[in-house]
């Protein structure tokens, strides 16, 4: 009677451990998303956001354009006219994959443009990288004042 309540007991702490062994490894996504925002200078028409996978497992992942009215607003799903982004989606491997996002500042009066965001998803796991963009005057004048 002895021996057979043992042995049951050790069964129970055996099951026991390898339950909770499995319970603890959840399927949570290792990935890192820099820079923590872009801003696009009077200069830079090119800038990379760049994904990390810092787990052993593939990841899928897509990304989208956010928008909102002001700072204190929230963000909605949007189109931004003046970024384009080469890759929304795609399956990263460990290691790291750099995305492309181009600004086109033609037709776009100057001043800085923001309120404006790029989202990484992925299982359990989203980024949000705000993205500014500052348009300069065409036409300078030195002195600031002309007379005629």
């Amino acid at each position: 009677m002895k021996k057979k309540k043992i042995c049951g007991i050790a069964l129970l702490l055996a099951l026991g451990c390898i339950s909770s062994m499995l319970a603890g490894c959840p399927r949570t996504t290792q990935l890192e998303v820099t820079p923590a925002s872009v801003v696009f200078s009077e200069d830079q028409t090119e800038r990379r956001v760049t994904l990390s996978n810092l787990g052993s497992r593939s990841i899928d992942w897509t990304l989208d354009t956010l928008v909102r009215e002001s700072e204190e607003a929230a963000w909605t799903t949007g189109e931004i006219s003046w970024l384009s982004i080469k890759k929304t989606s795609g399956v990263l491997q460990p290691g790291v994959e750099h995305i492309t996002l181009t600004a086109e500042r033609s037709g776009l009066k100057p001043g800085t443009y923001a309120n404006v965001a790029v989202r990484i998803q992925a299982r359990n796991f989203e980024a949000i990288v705000p993205v500014s963009l500052v348009v300069s005057p065409l036409l300078y004048t030195t002195p600031d004042i002309v007379t005629l």
